[in-house]
């Protein structure tokens, strides 16, 4: 190749026919060896740059049927902040010929995300950016966020991993004012744990070393990590699944103060049967009293039987097949209750909730009203004590008082002179007055 020294430069357009007529142009590939000038020869005159902007768009055009490869102009980027902008006219990139195919990888440490900010965004309608959130994972494909036509200056954006690519395609001459986009990095957190149906979760902290524990309500279980913990990683999760929690079939309560027994639901892990079994141990020396909240029963196929004493043989005194529910709720004789519930696939829902308390056999056991407040003269509940009772904001005593109070009798055998009241709201039932259905 010999040298090319340029005594009178060519005006634009023949030296642009010139070039057309070349082989390359004309459907051959340009090699990039052949573009690199020779040991000692010396550069040739630069085309003005309205003959580079004819050849920009001849490129163009040629540049499918030639099979040229874009050049490429990639940049990895570690820093915690700072700008990416698309390359200008002076750079090396913007005087290669070809196509600009430039991809920004931006990596942070794990356990932080990327923040972009859009400072400027002024393409042409041949460039293209693309901005995708990198997987930071093996197996896991950048998955894309926004492109030019989504994108606005000032938007803000975050990849929820620690990598983020920008990928920006140009013609070799950019055509608009190109981009700026400010980065840094922010500090990722798991999400919130979802709350388990008949309990709640408290969170310390959503950011890696944060804890999530969970409880149930009176009645259930947990089934599951009773606390989870979040881990940094390219993107934190918790340490487990979330637990659930499930009403248990049966079971023993050993020294019982307070709580409830919940039917489970049929069909669930127990079966469409149920025969549940359930054992309440007070403390030496104290009763318990059972108070029906809710109960529906399939008259067929449900039947709910309560001892007093803590086996099968004890005495029953109550029986769903024969007694109707007692408003007052029923007092063990001894320390222990054994309640067993029966149901062989019933066609209607069964519903069964009771609440037992634990109390000193020489008081009266604790009143509760559901959506309301008890007040009293004697907070042991001995004989001559007085609790009064008011509703909630929205609920309304029923059966409505005077009076509104019950009293503590008889110091043999202490109990209440009345039973409690139920506070109902409009058009409903309260969950702690005795609502009670026997299904034909």
């Amino acid at each position: 190749m010999g040298t090319f020294r340029a005594q009178h430069p060519l005006p634009p357009q023949l030296l642009f026919l010139i070039l057309l007529s070349c082989p390359w142009i004309q459907g051959l590939p340009l090699k990039e060896e052949e573009a690199l000038l020779e040991p000692g020869s010396e550069a040739p005159t630069v085309a003005s740059d309205a003959l580079a902007e004819l050849l920009h768009g001849a490129l163009l055009r040629r540049g499918p049927e030639m099979g040229y490869l874009p050049v490429l102009c990639n940049n990895n980027i570690s820093e915690g902040e700072g700008h990416v902008e698309s390359p200008d006219s002076g750079s090396t990139a913007s005087h290669t010929l070809g196509l600009l195919d430039c991809t920004y990888s931006i990596h942070v440490y794990p356990g932080y995300g990327i923040e972009i900010q859009v400072q400027r965004l002024n393409l042409s309608q041949e460039e293209e950016l693309l901005v995708l959130a990198g997987g930071g994972s093996p197996g896991l494909a950048p998955r894309l966020l926004a492109n030019s036509s989504m994108l606005g200056e000032g938007q803000v954006l975050r990849s929820p991993t620690n990598r983020l690519l920008l990928h920006f395609q140009s013609p070799r001459v950019p055509r608009g004012g190109g981009f700026r986009i400010h980065y840094q990095a922010y500090l990722l957190s798991c999400g919130f744990p979802p709350r388990p149906a008949h309990g709640d979760v408290s969170v310390t902290d959503l950011h890696p070393g944060g804890t999530a524990a969970f409880h149930c309500d009176s009645g259930y279980q947990l089934q599951g990590e009773e606390t989870l913990i979040c881990l940094n990683g390219t993107r934190p999760a918790w340490s487990g699944e979330p637990p659930s929690c499930i009403a248990s079939c049966g079971g023993t309560i050993h020294n019982a103060t307070l709580g409830r027994i919940v039917s489970p639901e049929p069909g669930g892990a127990a079966g469409p049967n149920l025969t549940c079994r359930w054992v309440i141990e007070a403390a030496e020396g104290r009763r318990l009293h059972l108070h029906f909240e809710r109960v529906s029963l399939d008259e067929d196929n449900d039947r709910l039987m309560v001892r007093s004493g803590g086996s099968p043989l004890s005495p029953v005194i109550y029986d769903s097949d024969m007694d109707d529910v007692p408003e007052r709720g029923l007092i063990s004789d001894a320390q222990s209750l054994y309640v067993e519930l029966l149901s062989e696939t019933p066609a209607n829902p069964l519903l069964l909730s009771l609440r037992f308390e634990a109390f000193e056999e020489d008081r009266c056991f604790a009143p509760f009203l559901a959506h309301g407040n008890v007040t009293t003269t004697d907070p042991e509940y001995r004989p001559g004590a007085l609790a009064t009772f008011s509703c909630l904001p929205g609920y309304a005593l029923e059966p409505p008082g005077p009076p509104n109070a019950i009293e503590c009798v008889d110091p043999t055998e202490p109990h209440w002179n009345d039973t409690e009241p139920a506070c109902k709201g409009e058009s409903s039932t309260s969950p702690g007055s005795p609502s009670v259905y026997r299904l034909p």
